[in-house]
């Protein structure tokens, strides 16, 4: 029997295409809500701040703008303050819906929750500027007839002037009008490069044809921010940083080995070993954090201060270790409690396996001969257990200090242990405490023997301790 299908398939068309339509539809109108809320952000970042927070400090007082008790509430007065690296001080720079005419470096400069660094404009007041030696180290004088894309002073002809009755506080922000003004409050800084002076700007308004410029009114932290006409002085300069740190990138992992023990330490366990390096591309970077992955598990996490791009590690492993596959990545932060991740760096151990000194003997040995050349520098003692006997004894042989000298060893003659007999023994050194090897604890055991054959005028055995 053969079955037509198409009425079924024409049949579901017309009962769910438009429901189908309409959810799709929907779909459509989020995605582009979506796609607009991303192109505002995007447009509205500049591609020197990006949306990033930074932090704005004074290049002569060292103190930061900040948004008075972390208070994000229309009004809420701005100041100059000491830095305490809070959210109070964190901002963000946005050019969205800035009019051309005001020039590519200018910003609105949000504190959050919509509320942009704002000048209330009351009635303009002129005073006099404070004498140099009351406020700085002397103001480079300037007139200030044009908005300069790079700030660099010049001579002055007339004197600096300080705009009275200007508040600044952070305000919700407002829409230009239909003449490319602000009504009342003033929220369009232009941010302007002072040349040769990386990270450097003054802080302009926008809204004045002379060039007034923000500066605190003194140094005391607390104080006030005031409209000056532009000098060129460090008071009126400005360090922009990034409150947020670049991830560390160009990790490198190196020496990085699986290590078995030699034949006279057979006693301790295998160790991994190696070191990781990266390069740090950020400022005030508070700590770091190296992460271990292996084989995808969590494996271990270690802390390190500041001012360090390597760390060196090596832990106890065993066997089945040295084929397995290790991820490294670095995570630095810093005093604002921001961080960032480099990407992954990922190896197994290259297998090494150390060289013995002398291969164990196969025919008697009738002398030993040892350096001591302890990665410790410790002196170490030295004792033989008689293996031949039914009660054993052990016999201390004394010790050998440190032979290394300045970093060379082994520097002067070895430690000799002569065999006169035809028994067989082990020989144990240990760095630690002066009872038999059987009372002392293993951490001690520096070196342990397999058994050696003695016999009188043999061979002679050579071991290096290391």
């Amino acid at each position: 029997m053969k079955i037509d299908n198409s009425q079924s398939a024409d049949n579901t068309k017309k009962n769910y295409s438009g429901s189908i339509f309409k959810v799709r539809g929907n779909n459509i109108k989020f995605i582009s809500f979506c796609i607009l809320i991303l192109l505002f952000f995007l447009t509205s970042a500049s591609s020197q701040f990006g949306l990033k927070r930074f932090y704005i400090q004074n290049v002569q007082t060292g103190l930061v703008i900040d948004v008075k008790g972390g208070q994000l509430i229309n009004g809420t007065k701005v100041w100059p303050y000491t830095l305490n690296y809070t959210t109070a001080q964190e901002f963000l720079f946005f050019k969205g819906n800035i009019p051309d005419e005001y020039g590519e470096n200018s910003y609105r400069i949000h504190a959050g929750n919509n509320l942009y660094i704002t000048v209330i404009r009351a009635p303009q007041e002129i005073l006099p500027a404070p004498e140099p030696d009351t406020l700085s180290s002397g103001f480079d004088r300037t007139s200030a007839s044009a908005i300069p894309e790079v700030a660099s002073p010049v001579n002055p002809t007339t004197p600096t002037r300080i705009f009275g009755n200007y508040n600044f506080s952070i305000e919700e922000k407002v829409e230009m009008d239909i003449i490319g003004r602000m009504r009342n409050k003033m929220q369009i800084w232009k941010i302007i490069p002072v040349q040769n002076e990386i990270n450097t700007f003054v802080i302009q308004s926008a809204q004045f044809s002379e060039q007034s410029v923000i500066q605190p009114d003194g140094v005391s932290s607390g104080g006030n921010l005031v409209l000056a006409s532009y000098t060129g002085s460090d008071l009126q300069k400005w360090k922009i940083l990034p409150t947020e740190p670049k991830s560390p990138t160009e990790l490198e992992l190196t020496d990085f080995e699986f290590n078995q023990p030699s034949i006279w330490t057979f006693w301790k366990d295998p160790k991994i070993s190696g070191k990781l390096s990266w390069k740090e591309n950020s400022i005030n970077v508070k700590n770091y954090v190296v992460f271990i992955d292996k084989e995808g598990q969590n494996f271990n996490s270690v802390s390190l201060g500041p001012n360090t791009t390597m760390y060196e590690f090596g832990w106890e492993s065993n066997s089945a270790d040295k084929d397995l596959e290790y991820c490294f990545r670095v995570r630095n932060s810093t005093n604002w409690a921001h961080y960032s991740f480099s990407e992954n760096i990922c190896a197994s151990p290259n297998s090494y396996t150390p060289p013995t000194t002398q291969p164990p003997p196969t025919n008697g040995v009738g002398k030993i001969l040892i350096s001591n050349c302890h990665n410790d520098k410790k002196s170490v003692r030295f004792w033989t257990y008689d293996l031949t006997l039914s009660n054993g004894i052990w016999v201390d042989h004394g010790t050998l200090p440190s032979q290394w000298d300045g970093s060379n060893c082994p520097n002067g003659l070895p430690f000799e242990i002569n065999l006169t007999d035809n028994h067989y023994y082990q020989l144990v050194a240990i760095d630690c405490g002066n009872l038999p090897p059987s009372q002392t604890q293993s951490s001690c055991h520096k070196l342990t023997t397999p058994q050696i054959q003695a016999e009188p005028n043999g061979s002679t055995l050579v071991i290096t301790i290391d």
